[in-house]
């Protein structure tokens, strides 16, 4: 017999679940980012970062060697490319890139764009960390 409760199983690793609203996590100082749930909540398989990306915003072409990477689009439209393809993303949609794939970011829009990207393994937000620092480093002393 299966149980009806509409009570969700205990969550992973000892953690409590919570709801968080746009806005919500925490910042990494000198980027866009917000770090939503963390690689040590993880236990290292996921990091979850939201973005609010300008209007104009461009990600320029990369690749990652070691972590897969899923985009979702909650608000505003995002051209994505993926390898030789072109991906025009709107509100819930969806890209996954796997490692060792060339992939970019514009938001093509006319409002910022809302995004959450999800990196795994876990680990990638460090990439960020670094950035933000170097940018705050080179904009001198002054309130943030």
């Amino acid at each position: 017999m299966t149980d009806p409760s509409p009570v969700a199983p205990s969550a992973p690793f000892g953690t409590t679940t919570a709801t968080a609203a746009w806005g919500d996590g925490s910042a990494i100082l000198g980027t866009p980012f917000r770090e939503l749930v963390a690689t040590a909540e993880t236990g290292g398989r996921v990091v979850v970062l939201a973005a609010d990306m300008p209007v104009g915003e461009v990600v320029g072409e990369h690749t990652h060697a070691d972590e897969d990477q899923i985009n979702v689009v909650i608000s505003g439209e995002v051209l994505a490319t993926r390898g030789d393809e072109e991906i025009l993303m709107g509100p819930g949609s969806v890209v996954f890139v796997p490692r060792g794939v060339r992939h970019s970011l514009r938001n093509a829009g006319t409002e910022p764009a809302r995004l959450l990207d999800l990196y795994t393994p876990g680990g990638f937000e460090r990439v960020f960390v670094e950035a933000g620092a170097r940018s705050l480093a080179a904009d001198g002393p002054g309130p943030r």
